[in-house]
C-alpha cells in the first residue's frame, strides 16, 4: 500500500491506523455517552422536587418526607430514572467499545511485520 509520499506501507502498518482511528473513534463516542449520563444527573435534583410537589399538590402525600418516600411513584421522574439507567448501559457499552479498540490497536502495534 502506498502512502501520500509514495512509500509502501505494510499491511500491518494500514491495519493499525485503522486502529487508532477506531480508537479516536470509541473514544469520542464515550465522551459523548458520559456527557449525556452526566448532563442527565445533574437534572435529576430538578425532576425529583418537581415530583415532590406534584405528590404534595395532588394530595397523595401530607408533607415533603412523605413525599420524599413514595417519589419513585411519580411518572415523571420514574422516566427520568429511566432515562439515567439507560445513559449508564450505554455509557459501559460505549466503554467496552473503547476498551475492544484499545486491545486490536495494542495488538497490532505489537504485531511482527509479515
Amino acid at each position: 500500500m502506498a502512502t501520500a509520499l509514495g512509500a509502501t506501507m505494510s499491511p500491518i502498518a494500514s491495519d493499525l491506523d485503522r486502529a487508532i482511528a477506531q480508537l479516536h473513534d470509541a473514544a469520542r463516542r464515550l465522551g459523548e455517552a458520559r456527557a449525556h449520563e452526566m448532563a442527565l444527573e445533574d437534572r435529576r435534583a430538578l425532576v425529583k422536587r418537581d415530583a415532590i410537589l406534584r405528590l404534595l399538590e395532588s394530595s397523595a402525600a401530607t408533607s415533603a418526607t412523605a413525599a420524599e418516600k413514595i417519589v419513585e411513584q411519580d411518572a415523571d421522574y420514574a422516566r427520568h430514572r429511566g432515562d439515567q439507567r439507560a445513559a449508564v448501559i450505554a455509557t459501559l457499552e460505549r466503554w467496552a467499545e473503547w476498551e475492544a479498540a484499545r486491545c486490536r490497536a495494542w495488538t497490532l502495534a505489537r504485531a511482527p511485520e509479515a
